[in-house]
């Protein structure tokens, strides 16, 4: 599902609506003041045509405020000459429907690649295409994946601090307690992917 937000006025309710009936993807219509809940959703913001430029920037400044992951912008063809170079993952409109629902498979569809057949969609589903396997993973133990993914070893400590969010040097059982659950998830799909420990007692991932 994919969150629905827009500053559209009533003269662009039918683009909301014409989306809402005719694309593929599952949309739930939000208001604005719903943006602070939805840091981990995927979104999607319509602006609409008669926003000035220097509105678009202040809400551009206050939804990165909020550290939302996953927002596409829907944005009218006069921001194109301002917007096109920009790093936000946007379309301009008027645009060819089939081209809308490209741009968003391609972007709501975004994986974590781990070898040619493994790999981790956005909603957390860790599948493996050879066998058919999947299994959901927790946002924390997609975070692992990914952290170890980039690292080639990394101890506890920095885990503790960048995924679970602990500042201070303490027990790491709630960290041993999510490798755990983790391990027993990715035996259920691949052996191909192994978390332990180096010489160092640092955690590594090895993936075949």
């Amino acid at each position: 599902m994919i969150k629905l937000f827009s500053n559209s006025s009533k003269e662009d309710s039918h683009i909301i609506n014409f989306i809402l009936n005719s694309s593929k993807f599952t949309f739930k219509r939000c208001k604005e003041s719903e943006l602070n809940t939805s840091k981990n959703s995927n979104n999607l913001y319509i602006v609409s045509h008669n926003t000035k430029l220097k509105e678009f920037s202040k809400i551009l400044s206050s939804i990165s405020k909020l550290e939302i992951k996953n927002i596409f912008y829907l944005l009218p063809l006069d921001f194109k000459e301002i917007y096109e170079q920009s790093i936000i993952n946007k379309i301009f409109y008027p645009v060819d429907f089939l081209i809308f629902e490209e741009k968003m498979n391609s972007f709501f569809s975004e994986k974590i690649i781990l070898n040619e057949f493994l790999f981790i969609s956005n909603d957390n589903l860790l599948t493996n295409t050879k066998t058919k396997q999947e299994i959901y993973l927790t946002e924390i133990e997609s975070k692992l994946i990914t952290l170890l993914k980039n690292q080639n070893s990394i101890s506890k400590k920095q885990i503790n601090e960048i995924v679970l969010g602990h500042k201070a040097v303490i027990e790491s059982k709630s960290l041993d307690t999510h490798l755990y659950r983790l391990r027993n998830k990715i035996t259920k799909v691949s052996n191909q992917i192994k978390i332990e420990y180096d010489d160092q007692k640092n955690i590594k991932m090895t993936i075949i």
